[in-house]
């Protein structure tokens, strides 16, 4: 579990259905591409030049994308490239607690809702999650929405530590 906090952030965690994703593939369904995608650490590289910058990491065949003060993972057009074949379950929020949870299966999003808001959803299946949403909506709503997260995929969500970058200048629709 996650020990501190950022102010605006997004996760976003995909599962492969059938075979494993390479970072390579993640790239281009967030709009970028392998030439994209950093291997090495860079410290002329400031996140904040550019629209969007994401950090990897791997849980098994799994993938966690960190958005740190990013929010590409909670739009409904990257929920669906990114779970084409895949499970994906994304969390974002913003420094004035504008958030979003969803779940996408092979294209479809099935379930999205305000994490400070659970009962009012969208979604081809509002109620899919219902087991695993419970708790949501009171005390510290984020850390009751990361602990959803959790819950849905069996992955842990952290700081990335390991796994390559990718910054995009302009995101490609």
């Amino acid at each position: 579990m996650i020990t501190h906090l950022p102010e605006a952030a997004c996760w976003t965690v995909v599962q492969p259905l059938a075979g494993p994703l390479t970072v390579e593939e993640l790239a281009v369904r967030l709009g970028g591409s392998a030439e994209d995608l950093v291997h090495e650490e860079d410290e002329d590289l400031d996140p904040a030049d550019y629209e969007a910058f994401f950090q990897f990491s791997r849980d098994g065949d799994a993938w966690v994308i960190f958005e740190d003060n990013g929010y590409q993972g909670s739009l409904t057009e990257v929920l669906r490239r990114l779970s084409v074949g895949a499970k994906v379950t994304s969390l974002f929020w913003n420094v004035n607690a504008v958030a979003r949870m969803a779940h996408a299966v092979d294209g479809s999003v099935l379930v999205s809702l305000d994490p400070l808001f659970p009962e009012d959803r969208a979604g081809s299946q509002p109620h899919l999650l219902d087991a695993e949403l419970s708790g949501l909506g009171g005390g510290n709503w984020r850390v009751s929405a990361i602990t959803a997260v959790e819950r849905i995929t069996g992955i842990s969500l952290d700081w990335p530590d390991e796994g390559p970058w990718m910054a995009l200048e302009e995101v490609s629709d």
